[in-house]
Formats: C-alpha cells, sequence, structure tokens
C-alpha cells in the first residue's frame, strides 16, 4: 500500500512512487530508510505506521470476503529453508472475512 501522503508534494508518476516506496536507500538528511513495508499491518501498530495513519485517521477501512490467500514465512525469523517460500491457505466454502485499509493515490493522471 502507497499512502496518499507519500512524496505528495513531489511530481512522480505512480511508477516512480512504487519504486521509491520499495527502496532501501536512506535519506541523506533523516537517516532514515526511504522506502518501507507496507505488506501486513497488525492492530498493534496500524495506528502509528505510516503507510497505514492517514488512511486510519480518515476511516478508509472495509471488509473483504476471501476464499484463501498466500502466506510467506517471517523472512528475517524464519528457518533457512523455509525463507522465500509461499504457502497458499484455502478456507471454508463460507470464505474468510479480512478487515483492509484502503487509499487512492492520484499522479500524473494515473489512479492507484
Amino acid at each position: 500500500m502507497v499512502s496518499s501522503t507519500f512524496h505528495e508534494k513531489d511530481d512522480l508518476s505512480i511508477d516512480e512512487l512504487i519504486a521509491l516506496k520499495a527502496s532501501k536507500t536512506k535519506d541523506p538528511a533523516t537517516g532514515r530508510q526511504i522506502g518501507f513495508d507496507s505488506y501486513n499491518a497488525r492492530v498493534e501498530t496500524v495506528v502509528k505506521r505510516y503507510s497505514y495513519e492517514q488512511p486510519w485517521a480518515e476511516g478508509l477501512r472495509m471488509v473483504t470476503l476471501i476464499s484463501g490467500f498466500l502466506e510467506r514465512a517471517n523472512w528475517g525469523q524464519a528457518p533457512a529453508d523455509k525463507r522465500n517460500c509461499e504457502w497458499e491457505i484455502l478456507v471454508n466454502a463460507d470464505g474468510l472475512h479480512f478487515g483492509s485499509i484502503y487509499d487512492t493515490v492520484n499522479k500524473q493522471g494515473q489512479t492507484l
């Protein structure tokens, strides 16, 4: 997820914004990594993490009915033979409801 407030003043395309979000480069002014992970929100961090803070405050929440999802081992803490592995988890026929947060980014005529 890319928040609408992420580099909102910069004239970047959607592709450039996504590349910047994924960047491991450090900002020379702050020493902090420019990019960030937004793969998974946890209830205890959703109001604190940059990528979720604004959408949460604006009430941009939804419930999604799913029939399955992909799960990856925690890359840093998983045993070496499980890293970069992916499992497809299927749920029963009634599906499973996932709480989600969303945001909309409009850049150079493109919407994400």
